[in-house]
This record gives C-alpha cells, sequence and structure tokens, in this order.
C-alpha cells in the first residue's frame, strides 16, 4: 500500500501543531513548513525552516500529495472586527499570499488534495477584513486545479488557553473568549449552530481525517461536520 506524503505549513502554530502530531502518528512521511524548528521531530518527518518571503519569489517544494494550510496571522480578538492599516498589510501576506504561494507550489510538485483552515463566515465581499481575505483565499485555491479541496469554516477554536501558556504568552482576551463561547454555545441552535467553538483537537482530528479520504471535489465543513 502506498502511503500519502503530507506538507504542514505552520507546522509550529496553534492548529498547525495538533495536525502535525496526528500525522506523525500514521502511516506517511510528512514535511513540516515553518519558520523555526519543531521542538519534537519523528521518524517519518522532515523539517523545511524557511523565511516565508522566499515563497513569493519562488521555493521549490518536494513531491507530495496532501497539504494542510494552517498559516495564520497572531490577531486578539478586537483584530478580527478591526484592524489598522498597517496590520491589514501583514495580515494579508500571511493569510493570503503565503498560503496561496505554497499552494501554487505544492500542486506543482504533485500535490492533488488541500486543505485550507478558513473561517466560519468566510465571504469574499464581506466588509469585514479577516472574512474577506479568508474568503478571497478560497476562491483563488479553487482556481488552482486541486482535485480534492477542503475547505474548514470553524467559528472559535478553544484549548488556546494551554497553548498560550506553553509558548509563555498568556492572553486574557483568549481565555475570555474560551469563556464566552462555554456559556453561549448551548444558545446557538439551528442556522446559528455553525458558529458553536469547537475544540482545536477535534477540529485537528477531523481535518486530518476528511484530508486523507481525498474526496474528489470543493468541500466545505463548519460545525455541523465537525460534530455531526
Amino acid at each position: 500500500m502506498t502511503y500519502p506524503i503530507s506538507l504542514v505549513a505552520g507546522s509550529t502554530g496553534f492548529v498547525g501543531n495538533k495536525v502535525l502530531n496526528i500525522l506523525k502518528k500514521l502511516e506517511g512521511d510528512i514535511f513540516s513548513l515553518s519558520r523555526k524548528k519543531l521542538e519534537h521531530s519523528s521518524a517519518n518527518l522532515e523539517e523545511l525552516v524557511i523565511n516565508f518571503d522566499e515563497l513569493l519569489e519562488g521555493y521549490d517544494l518536494p513531491n507530495v500529495n496532501h497539504v494542510y494550510l494552517c498559516l495564520g496571522h497572531d490577531l486578539n480578538g478586537l483584530n478580527l472586527l478591526y484592524m489598522n492599516e498597517e496590520l491589514r498589510k501583514s495580515f494579508y501576506k500571511v493569510d493570503y499570499q503565503y498560503q496561496i504561494a505554497i499552494a501554487k507550489e505544492a500542486i506543482k510538485s504533485g500535490a492533488e488534495s488541500i486543505s485550507f483552515i478558513s473561517s466560519v463566515g468566510a465571504n469574499s465581499k464581506s466588509n469585514n477584513f479577516y472574512l474577506k481575505i479568508k474568503g478571497e483565499a478560497e476562491n483563488k485555491i479553487k482556481e488552482l486545479g486541486y482535485k480534492s479541496i477542503n475547505f474548514f469554516q470553524p467559528g472559535h477554536i478553544s484549548d488556546r488557553i494551554k497553548w498560550q501558556r506553553k509558548i509563555q504568552k498568556p492572553r486574557i482576551d483568549v481565555y475570555a473568549a474560551d469563556m464566552m463561547s462555554f456559556f453561549l454555545d448551548p444558545f446557538m441552535t439551528n442556522k446559528l449552530k455553525k458558529y458553536r467553538s469547537v475544540s482545536v483537537e477535534d477540529l485537528s482530528e477531523f481535518i486530518v481525517t476528511k484530508t486523507r479520504e481525498e474526496n474528489i471535489g470543493i468541500n466545505y465543513y463548519d460545525y455541523n461536520g465537525f460534530k455531526g
């Protein structure tokens, strides 16, 4: 049996690191793409440590089957509603330019399946800059020719408190968001259900499972799929 070769972009981040740890326990080689070395390696893992600006000039990636786009600019709760001009430029570079550059290079290297961590409400026509860029990235990925495209659209991703402690950057807004989700989630029913929070563990497991299924076409997943 031939096992898939995976590329995880953003493998030192909140979701990307969870995705990577799940893949490390499965059959198949992995390439991690990040700007710093990982704390722990494994026999089936090769690290690619780069300056992501290199991607914008063209960067040859190894032959892979599956691509996990897990990059994301560090934002606080307020930034999801408003970004100043400087932050907009930085956010656009990370969440659009870097992601699309990786997607373009990976398909040249043989990738047929791509998974992008987007957001509930992503829409290229949104007045909200965060949701607009997520939507624009989705639209561009659709144009690249992947056989299997997975868009994961979570609401709040919970359990980040532990992550912030791990990287020694505790944040009160993360704690507040987790607490708010805990109390509000039960009231989000019917059409609002897709806005419920999902734990990073459940989300990451779902991402890996669906990516390895290689479902042909464009596939969208939100809370109703994560917890369905």
